[in-house]
């Protein structure tokens, strides 16, 4: 199994990420650890829409604060995992 970890640097790092997944050196990652992901609401669901179709799951949270509608512009941490 192979785990690596990204500090993203915010969303447009994340989907840097997401368009070079599929790349050969990067297919064999398993798990993806990821800070600092900063994701606005429900945009983690387009991300984990992405991911599925290179075949990982994908899991965010600590972005959007839902209580105060205000979105981090740094933070957040996320997770995806191989199929």
């Amino acid at each position: 199994m192979v785990v690596a970890t990204l500090n993203t640097g915010g969303a447009q790092g994340l989907w840097r990420l997401i368009n070079t997944v599929h790349e050969p050196s990067l297919e064999e990652v398993d798990v993806w650890c990821l800070q600092e992901v900063a994701l606005e609401e429900e945009e983690d669901k387009t991300v984990a829409r992405h991911l599925a179709r290179r075949g990982y799951n994908f899991w965010a949270a600590g972005c959007y604060d839902k209580r105060t509608q205000i979105m981090q512009k740094k933070g957040g941490a996320a997770i995806a995992i191989k199929k």
